[in-house]
């Protein structure tokens, strides 16, 4: 499983919204690839960063003595990567939803 985080700053949220971000299940391969490059070459106002959970993860996690399921797995893994945002220096203030 593959998560991520994109940000930038709130006086840039409509140049976010205008190329079209999605979840990426809703888009083509095409459309993802053509969405990275247009989020490479804003790279002056928009960061990112992945947290990427191999298989063996997910399984390991899940088969443990102390159960550590796919909720709480995802859910760590989404504030993990808030947190590294934060960690550095992302000032975190407001969250867009997908419409």
């Amino acid at each position: 499983m593959v998560y991520g985080i994109c940000f930038c700053p709130v006086s840039k949220k409509q140049e976010l919204k205008d190329s079209k971000v999605a979840d990426s299940k809703t888009l083509t391969e095409a459309e993802r690839e053509n969405l990275f490059e247009k989020l490479d070459e804003a790279k002056s106002y928009v960061g990112w960063a992945l947290q990427i959970l191999s298989p063996n993860t997910i399984s390991t996690s899940m088969l443990q003595r102390t159960k550590y399921n796919l909720n709480a797995l995802s859910h760590d893994t989404a504030i993990g990567l808030v947190q590294y945002a934060l960690d550095n220096g992302v000032q975190l203030k407001e969250v867009c939803k997908q419409e």
